[in-house]
């Protein structure tokens, strides 16, 4: 299933959103970091529509038990901020997302 989902971010984010080469790193577990390079000036808007638009295709997955949940957490690197600090800020707004729902950016 994990084979699937990365399959699924790699071929539904578009070359030019990618900041580096075209791969969903898996951190573990379930979860996968995809780092965005955005030069969109609606940095916020275009940020939960990428994540909407990953969670419609990842939602399609079928199991045996099922369709698949996602949660999205997601934050634009900070001015001096460390990978750890960054890391964690999105672990928390993926939690956040895993609780109330929808896709959190910060």
């Amino acid at each position: 299933m994990l084979k699937t989902v990365g399959t699924v971010l790699e071929k539904g984010i578009r070359v030019g959103d990618w900041a580096f080469s075209p791969y969903a790193l898996r951190l573990g577990g379930d979860e996968f970091l995809v780092i965005f390079s955005l030069s969109s000036s609606d940095h916020q808007e275009t940020g939960i529509a990428i994540m909407n638009r990953l969670s419609r295709l990842i939602s399609q997955i079928q199991t045996p038990l099922g369709q698949l949940d996602v949660a999205f957490g997601g934050a634009f690197l900070r001015e001096g901020e460390s990978l750890n600090e960054i890391l964690g800020r999105v672990d928390r707004l993926m939690y956040l997302s895993k609780r109330e729902g929808g896709p959190r950016l910060d």
